[in-house]
């Protein structure tokens, strides 16, 4: 047991902060300031940043791609992901050009996402959604995606979707 208790103390924490000059182990960030893990973070040439934040809910997965130039944050683009079953699939897929990045206009885009997925797939079922039902429903999707993860309820298997959106 003391091998098991040293590892999960020595090893663990030098993983996730290692000393400088020592690799980190890959795996996602979670940013309790922007409610998301942090995917893909890389820093051009030119000193500009880009990464990809990922907000995991009940029913979607939502995707942001983030870049940040001296000292503006920007919206590239916005990925909608439906779950199905053990995989995620990329229902909807909205890019941006020198958009400010503001987290309002990100919900506003998000629910607006879900709402065209769930009116499409109802008129492909040929059956109606009351618009207060789904303006209800839609927007409880999408706050339960900005859930934060240090909550004892977040019990989503986070690590088998992550795995498959770091690969996208």
């Amino acid at each position: 047991m003391a091998t098991f208790t040293t590892a999960m103390s020595n090893n663990l924490m030098e993983q996730l902060l290692p000393a400088y000059g020592q690799p980190r182990k890959r795996m996602p960030i979670w940013d309790e300031g922007q409610r998301m893990f942090l995917f893909d973070q890389h820093e051009s040439p030119a000193g500009h940043l880009y990464y990809k934040g990922v907000r995991f809910g009940e029913n979607v997965a939502i995707v942001e791609y983030v870049s940040q130039y001296y000292n503006c944050t920007y919206l590239n683009s916005l990925e909608l992901y439906a779950y199905s079953g053990n995989r995620v699939e990329l229902v909807q897929k909205r890019i941006y050009e020198k958009t400010f990045r503001n987290e309002a206009f990100i919900r506003s885009e998000a629910e607006g996402m879900v709402k065209d997925y769930l009116r499409g797939m109802a008129k492909i079922q040929k059956c109606v959604i009351p618009e207060e039902y789904l303006e209800t429903n839609v927007r409880n999707m999408v706050e339960n995606c900005y859930k934060s993860f240090l909550d004892r309820d977040y019990a989503l298997p986070m690590q088998l979707i992550a795995r498959q959106l770091e690969g996208k």
